[in-house]
C-alpha cells in the first residue's frame, strides 16, 4: 500500500520495498488462490539481499 511510503516519507525515514513472485502460471495462481489474501507471498532471495545490502550499505 502507498500509506506505508507516505507514512515514512511524512517522518523522514527512508522507505524500501520487495515484490513476491507467482511462480505458477497465472490461470493455475487464480485456481489455487482466489482470494489475494489467502495466497503465499514468494520472495527471490537474491533480491531481498540486494535490498538488504542497500539497506545496511554493508554485504550482508
Amino acid at each position: 500500500y502507498h500509506c506505508y511510503w507516505l507514512v515514512s516519507n511524512l517522518v523522514g525515514l527512508k522507505y524500501y520495498y520487495l515484490l513476491g513472485e507467482t511462480p505458477l502460471g497465472h490461470y493455475l495462481h487464480q485456481l489455487l488462490y482466489p482470494t489475494p489474501r489467502l495466497e503465499d507471498i514468494f520472495v527471490n532471495l537474491d533480491n531481498l539481499k540486494t535490498i538488504l545490502e542497500l539497506v545496511t550499505g554493508s554485504g550482508v
